[in-house]
């Protein structure tokens, strides 16, 4: 599909696609992670406790990640190279797989839970995404921020941006 600048684009829906593709086997990876637990009874699986712990957790991140994402991207008309790999990017930070599987096997060992902090790089990119649809959809428009959907859509948000760079926190 072209622009009719002759921009090469993609189409919002394969993006949105790919992306719940990843989602789905980051989940599912982290699925996979769960060892069996030694001997036959209940009280057995009280080992496994900081792993399913950690599961919830990560599990929960994504989720908010994932509809975040198909928030802001209600917002998009066109796809183009900058907003592809900008989101490519940003998804990379979000499989915690090794890291949620380290964290939840050691007791939540001091390194580990540092090593979580790709969740905080995740929400830098996820700014970076927004960013980036925002330029876009300037540059591809010909115009200033009041025709950027997104931009209008977000306001200044001065709170999330902040909460954001102190705890790696994401709100959309």
């Amino acid at each position: 599909m072209f622009l009719d600048r002759g921009i090469f684009t993609m189409s919002k829906d394969r993006l949105l696609s790919f992306t719940d593709g990843c989602v789905t086997i980051f989940l599912t990876i982290m699925v996979l992670n769960f060892a069996t637990p030694e001997g036959n009874s209940l009280w057995d699986l009280q080992e496994l406790i900081p792993t399913f712990i950690t599961y919830i957790l990560s599990f929960m991140v994504i989720a908010i990640y994932w509809g975040n994402h198909h928030h802001m991207f209600a917002t998009v008309k066109n796809i183009n190279g900058a907003i592809i790999w900008t989101n490519c990017c940003g998804y990379c930070f979000i499989q915690v797989t090794f890291a949620s599987d380290w964290m939840g096997s050691s007791g939540f060992a001091a390194g580990p839970v540092a090593f979580m902090a790709l969740f905080w790089f995740a929400a830098i990119f996820f700014l970076l995404i927004q960013s980036t649809i925002i330029k876009e959809q300037k540059k591809m428009n010909d115009c200033g921020d009041s025709c950027s959907i997104l931009a209008v859509a977000l306001g200044t948000r001065w709170k999330e941006k902040n909460f954001i760079l102190l705890c790696g926190g994401n709100s959309t």
